[in-house]
């Protein structure tokens, strides 16, 4: 939606990252029932170049125009976290915190976050840099999966500057 730019990772290379998000500059995939992932296992990974981290920015989500239970997100925090929230109760809860972990001019990170038999671990390169438990159902009828912002409210955009890539959500 809007105008986001796609352009080379590197000079020379065919892989290509998205960029130039805002408000009304995002992309969404329309609600798509293999994304109701229950309380079954499902894992979220991409990889990210972060040059500033002034502001929230929503990396990735699923979430319905009334922001129901199971809606779930991926932040960015402007302390240099990133969390993975879910709709529960009304609120969104905090299931996994990476902690301060500042990933300006860090070049290409790759994050990954699992759930696997109602155990969550988020990864950064590989690395395990948290861990938490929960049985969330992540079934929302009319959800859609996007990349910056959140479609509720069309706030927290990725920050200009910042890039993001080779994106897969899976029930694996």
């Amino acid at each position: 939606f809007g105008t986001v730019t796609k352009s080379a990772v590197a000079t020379g290379a065919e892989l290509v990252a998205y960029s130039g998000f805002s408000a009304s500059n995002y992309l969404q995939q329309p609600y798509n029932s293999d994304l109701d992932f229950g309380n079954g296992d499902f894992s979220v990974a991409y990889w990210f170049n972060q040059t500033t981290h002034s502001n929230f920015q929503d990396a990735v989500n699923r979430v319905d125009a009334g922001q129901n239970n199971g809606s779930w997100l991926i932040q960015h925090i402007n302390d240099g976290s990133i969390q993975l929230y879910m709709r529960t109760s009304g609120s969104y809860t905090t299931y996994l915190n990476s902690g301060s972990i500042l990933l300006t001019d860090r070049g290409w990170t790759q994050i990954v976050v699992v759930r696997r038999n109602g155990y969550y671990v988020m990864y950064l390169d590989g690395e395990q840099i948290a861990t938490g438990a929960g049985t969330t159902s992540l079934t929302v009828n009319n959800a859609q999966l996007q990349i910056s912002g959140r479609l509720a409210t069309s706030t927290y955009p990725i920050l200009a500057g910042n890039s993001i890539a080779l994106l897969r959500v899976s029930s694996t």
